[in-house]
């Protein structure tokens, strides 16, 4: 099912919405935010049977995020001011950046994620009820082959305005 808050019957079953992501022809990333352990074996069937491969799982706790690696899941490892890198960054195909008590882009970390290979999804300000132009600007002030490669991926709540920010609009 997907929740955010305790479920009360009227959730949307993770497969309904995969349907609805099919169906509507989306192509972008699906951050799929892991809340419990050992979802593997059904995580895996279900995205296999809907056709799915452009996502990723994050928020596992350590235990279960090495579980969901050996089963070949695409996983990203946590940063943030409380969880620094860890070595199951190497593993992992990308990084959830994120901030709780405010935010600094760390670009020097950014570029070298990117240049080998790995994602980084920022988590945007708003989203923790923030303000979030100085972020965006650090974000918009990233070396070109950085701020314009496909592997950094950031997700907000306004994206239009997200759009039109980095377009220049």
């Amino acid at each position: 099912m997907i929740s955010h808050d305790m479920p009360n019957g009227e959730e949307l079953m993770f497969s309904e919405f995969l349907d609805i992501y099919g169906e509507t022809g989306c192509h972008g990333v699906l951050a799929i935010n892991i809340k419990a352990d050992g979802l593997q074996d059904e995580l895996l069937k279900i995205l296999k049977e809907k056709n799915i491969e452009n996502y990723f799982i994050f928020d596992a706790s350590v235990p279960d995020l090495i579980v969901s690696l050996k089963k070949g899941l695409t996983c990203f490892s946590r940063y943030s001011e409380y969880e620094p890198k860890t070595v199951l960054w190497d593993e992992c195909s990308g990084v959830w950046y994120d901030g709780f008590n405010g935010m600094v882009i760390d670009q020097e970390m950014v570029s070298d994620l990117i240049s080998r290979g790995k994602k980084v999804a920022i988590v945007s300000p708003e989203l923790h009820g923030r303000d979030y132009e100085s972020v965006w600007e650090a974000l918009r002030s990233l070396p070109p082959s950085v701020f314009g490669s496909d592997n950094l991926i950031l997700c907000t709540d306004i994206p239009e305005s997200a759009r039109d920010y980095f377009n220049g609009n």
